[in-house]
């Protein structure tokens, strides 16, 4: 994906980028989020970002790299909390971690993702299979690896009982997943079936952690 083929753009030093990506980043990702905005295209989202065309294209010459950018920037945010208990070494409730990657997950599918899919949506076959590829690598796959990495940490640490960590991984990113999937659906009607996101996300992890006999559990 590219821009308009009539945009010139002299591109600078490093030193005069310093930051640049990242208020890009939060910018595009501030559109993807306001649902007033219902942005639904690339450029769109752009232009209501506010930011010279002439900014971002120096940071992301291809469009490709700022979507893919955006995805693993939320990404990063998601996993924060499982790479702050491992760097600590903080495994003595796995429980409230957990919640809190849960809450940053829901968070995340329910506001850039829906932004993703509106413009996903609009933008067609201009969205190719490879960018849907890399999507999908630096989103879905990075956030199932970091807590693929955590499990197996707990595991180690004799907080689960843990057999296969991918296979938990998976099975916990779906059950964190279908509450927003069914909120997505029926939303506009007004309906709900597992309460608050805290509460369904609390839920999730409570099944998720019997299966594993973790010990510290709320009764």
């Amino acid at each position: 994906m590219s821009y308009a083929s009539d945009t010139t753009v002299v591109v600078t030093g490093d030193e005069a980028g310093r930051g640049r990506r990242d208020r890009v980043l939060a910018a595009v990702s501030r559109v993807l989020t306001d649902e007033k905005r219902n942005a639904t295209e690339i450029r769109s989202v752009i232009e209501d970002s506010g930011l010279p065309l002439s900014e971002v294209i120096v940071e992301f010459p291809n469009l490709d790299d700022l979507v893919v950018a955006v995805a693993s920037q939320e990404a990063t945010r998601v996993i924060e909390p499982l790479r702050s208990a491992m760097r600590s070494g903080a495994f003595d409730d796995v429980r409230s971690t957990l919640i809190e990657f849960g809450a940053g997950l829901h968070a995340a599918y329910s506001s850039v993702l829906v932004g993703f899919l509106r413009v996903e949506m609009t933008e067609g076959s201009r969205h190719n299979k490879q960018l849907r590829r890399r999507v999908y690598d630096e989103g879905p796959v990075a956030i199932t690896a970091a807590l693929r990495d955590y499990l197996d940490a707990a595991a180690k640490k004799g907080k689960l009982a843990v057999a296969n960590s991918v296979y938990a991984a998976e099975s916990l990113m779906g059950m964190l997943r279908e509450p927003l999937y069914q909120e997505l659906i029926v939303h506009s009607q007004g309906l709900t079936f597992y309460g608050s996101a805290e509460e369904a996300v609390q839920h999730a992890v409570d099944i998720f952690l019997r299966g594993c006999d973790a010990r510290e559990i709320a009764a």
